[in-house]
């Protein structure tokens, strides 16, 4: 077994995950709470586009889906959710995008990973195969102001994937997952504003990429 975690880093002090901003975005420590210590801000800025995160790889996508278990982990809040007015969608698992320049939709190809917008009040599980999606509700309504455990399990044959909350498994894909040489995909944690001049943020306390060999 093999992992690599980390707080996550401002101005790509860890070798694990790269960062990528756009437009005014900015990363900063910010307040910590008795159990959720190091924690990050991903800010967007004012501008209507602006973009923050980290990925692995950079621009290339490492990672093969298909030939052994991976884990995902994250620990993550959203202080301020989206609306109408200043809009913004968030990605946190798998994801083959590199935002190094504007994208106010998610151009994910290949990607397993949670998704949260301003069009729904559950976060939604997303798996992606060559654009072809499988969107899943969650049934889990987004609190302002809450951290959240998400747990994916990407299983050794990359045909079935577990998605967890707060410990809790509530929904398992077997549907449009990317696996195999032709299908790449890389680890993404990031916060893209589509409208409005007010900064949003994402806030993460914690990233681990985990994988099993036997």
């Amino acid at each position: 077994t093999c992992q690599t975690s980390h707080a996550p880093q401002i101005n790509n002090k860890h070798n694990f995950l790269n960062t990528f901003s756009y437009n005014g975005s900015s990363a900063a420590p910010t307040t910590n709470t008795s159990t959720n210590i190091g924690v990050v801000s991903f800010d967007t800025g004012t501008n209507t586009n602006g973009i923050y995160g980290n990925n692995y790889g950079g621009s290339t996508t490492p990672l093969i889906l298909g030939s052994c278990n991976y884990t995902f982990r994250c620990i993550f809040r959203i202080p301020t959710l989206a609306d109408a007015t200043n809009s913004f969608f968030i990605i946190l698992g798998f994801s083959d995008v590199f935002r190094g320049v504007a994208s106010t939709t998610d151009n994910t190809v290949n990607g397993i990973y949670l998704y949260y917008d301003q069009t729904s009040s559950t976060f939604r599980y997303i798996t992606k195969n060559n654009s072809t999606t499988t969107n899943t509700n969650s049934n889990l309504t987004v609190v302002a102001g809450v951290f959240y455990s998400l747990i994916i399990n990407v299983n050794k044959s990359a045909n079935s994937i577990s998605f967890s909350i707060n410990n809790s498994t509530n929904s398992v894909v077997t549907t449009n997952i990317p696996s195999g040489a032709t299908r790449p995909t890389s680890i993404n944690v990031s916060i893209a504003k589509s409208a409005g001049i007010v900064s949003r943020s994402l806030h993460l306390d914690y990233v681990q990429l985990s994988y099993d060999l036997t």
